[in-house]
This record gives C-alpha cells, structure tokens and sequence, in this order.
C-alpha cells in the first residue's frame, strides 16, 4: 500500500507555489528544487539552457532493481501569468490563490507530489527501475525546455507528463500538430483627413482578410484562432503597417495544413484586392502525437490508476505539452491528467485529496513499469 505523508506534501506544494516562476524567470524555483532534489540524496544536474542560470533540471532516483525497466517523469517548473506573489490557502479541503493571481498547481502540483513519491519509494524499497526525472523550463512559451534537452542522456524509452487537464486516471494519448501564424500587412500611408485617397490601408486588408478566415471551432479535431493585432501610428493617419499574430492546431496534421492554407490565401487575396502587400511566416512549433491504447506507456498507467482506485480515462487533448516534444525525440510519452480545476485562472484549485491522490499514482507508475517486462 502507497502511504503518502499528506500534511508534508501539502506544506511542500504551498511552500513552491509562493516561489515566483514566471516563463523565463523560474531560477529561483529551480535553485530551490535543486537544494530539495540533493536533500534527498539525488544527483542533479542543471543544462543551463535557459536565463540567469536556469534550465533543465535532470536527476535519477537509482532503481532497487536494475534490471527493470526506467521510465521517465517529466514536469515543467514555470509558470503563467499572473503568478507573481502568490499567496495560497486551504479553505474546505481546497487550495487556491488569494484571488489575484493563478494558484500554480499547473504544474507545481506535479512537482510536490513527485518528490513525495520519490520518498515514498526511498522508505519502502519496492522493486522497480531507475525513475528518470526531467524538470523543464519555458513550457508555458512553447515547450522551449523540452525542445533543447538533450534526450541521449535518457535510458528510458517511454515517459508521463503529470500536466494535462481533466481528472487524476486521465491518460491523454493523442495531441495536436501546431503551427503559429504571422503575418504583415503593408500599405502606405496618408493623412486620413487631407489626402485619403493616396492611401493604402494596412488595417483594411487585415481586416478584410480575418472576415474570410475559417476561425474557431473547425471540426472536433481542428482549431485556429488570431489573438494578435497591431500596428499603426495615430488615427488621423492611415496605417501603412498592420501585424496580425494566430495559430492553428489539429489532431491531424493534413487537417491543419488545409486550414493555415486557408488562412494565407485569406490574407494574401485581401492585400491583392486592396493594392498593397502581405508577409506571412507560418510555422510548425510541434508535432502531434497519437499512441496506440496497447503502448506499454498506456497499459502501465491504467494499472497504475486502478492500483490506487483510480478510473483510467483514455482521452485526446487539443492543448499541447512537453509530451509533444519528448514523443518527436522517441520517448513514447503519455500525458497524465493532474485533476484540479480552471488552470491559468485566477478560479484555478486542486483538493487536498488530489494532491495526494496525484502523488499515489505517480508511485503507482514506477511500480507498474516494472511488471511491464
């Protein structure tokens, strides 16, 4: 039976999320995670790929029996806005922020309940392979740590990602294809009061061009949305230069190049019609995935989720995660729904019964690989 120290984990949690992580700025968490990962005896080390000293942090918990199998974990360590000052409370059996800011669960709750386990697993020496633990940066800003680790340092071939919406049991098994689009439209200005007509309105073409863009809901595997747009340099001018940043995603990557094509066509024949011209950089952040529901990934944690009363759920995601990057470096890698509710928000809470429930499974895991010869 996996017993984890309930009021350790929950102090540990609440302690990590007042640590400001901000994408780009977690040095000061992953100083902190470090010191906690070398109190527990594991070696770390730190890639330094990210800013003022911050990067990967990567460690191994040595396994009781080496010829099991390792397996990987993999969290990430930042945060989104806004997360600054957070200030976390129990009220009901529910931890959540002052209200001002997120709470931080996503992913620190991950983090909290993984180094439980890991003592867990110290003080009752069950069989099992050596746990591989990866701590990323940047994955709020397009899985940026993940996407410059270095996976030859791994033995493990397959991994979980304790980072995906839905309740604890959800095993995320398929992610979308990404690609960002941007683009500029280019006109010539003109006083808007004086000499309209030797114009060229940049924020027209754009304009015209986002009424004839397939936007929102696609399909049940298809999105695409414009979230960006600026430009121009005084209302009694007529803007010359107007950006427009958006994205698509798609389980199917042949569905999600149709819609970016659509979606340049749109512009590129808005700029055509109206005189000027349009730049447009379309680019693939990360590829999907889509693994099987008989990958080992996926028959350990469903026995992991059943051995601690858990409901497996196999689901797909449209969100993305470290999971895409670490399954398009070849580790077959499932994501695992943390529970909790309305991350990025400042709404967002996770019980204590989740937290903990969280750090069982993520015992659970590492047992389970090891029945998985």
């Amino acid at each position: 039976m996996i017993t984890i120290d309930q009021d350790r984990l929950v102090k540990q949690f609440m302690d990590f999320v007042q640590i400001d992580s901000p994408s780009f700025e977690e040095a000061p968490f992953v100083l902190a995670l470090g010191k906690e990962l070398k109190a527990l005896g594991l070696a770390v080390e730190n890639d330094r790929t990210s800013q003022n000293g911050a990067g990967n942090l990567f460690s191994v918990l040595p396994g009781t029996d080496r010829g099991l199998p390792p397996i990987l974990l993999c969290m990430h360590t930042d945060t989104v806005e806004p997360g600054r000052g957070i200030k976390p409370q129990i009220e009901d059996g529910q931890i959540r922020s002052a209200g001002t800011t997120i709470l931080g669960a996503d992913n620190k709750s991950a983090v909290a309940a993984t180094l439980e386990a890991i003592r867990w697993l110290q003080a009752s020496r069950p069989a099992h392979g050596d746990l591989e633990i990866l701590f990323t940066w940047g994955e709020e800003r397009g899985h940026q740590g993940a996407r410059v680790f270095d996976v030859s340092r791994l033995h493990a071939r397959i991994g979980f990602v304790p980072d995906g919406g839905g309740p604890l049991g959800t095993i995320i098994t398929q992610a979308p294809y990404y690609d960002s689009v941007r683009a500029t439209f280019l006109g010539k200005a003109a006083h808007a009061g004086l000499t309209p007509e030797k114009g060229i309105s940049a924020l027209v073409m754009a304009s015209k061009a986002i009424t004839r863009m397939n936007l929102g809901r696609i399909d049940e595997e298809t999105t695409a949305n414009l979230g960006k747009i600026s430009g121009g340099s005084g209302r009694n001018t007529i803007p010359e230069r107007i950006e427009v940043e958006g994205e698509a995603r798609s389980l199917d990557f042949r569905k999600l190049e149709r819609q970016v094509k659509q979606m340049r066509m749109a512009m590129e024949e808005a700029a055509r019609e109206w005189g000027g011209q349009v730049q447009v950089e379309i680019k693939r952040e990360y590829d999907g995935f889509h693994i099987g529901d008989d990958d080992p990934s996926v028959r350990i944690a469903q026995r992991a989720s059943r051995a601690v009363g858990l409901i497996p759920i196999i689901a797909s995601t449209n969100g993305g995660s470290d999971g895409n990057d670490l399954n398009a470096k070849g580790i077959r890698t499932v994501v695992l729904g943390m529970g909790g509710r309305d991350y990025h928000s400042t709404q967002e809470t996770i019980s204590v019964a989740e937290l903990v429930k969280l750090s069982e499974w993520i015992a659970a895991l590492v047992l389970e690989s090891g029945r998985n010869r």
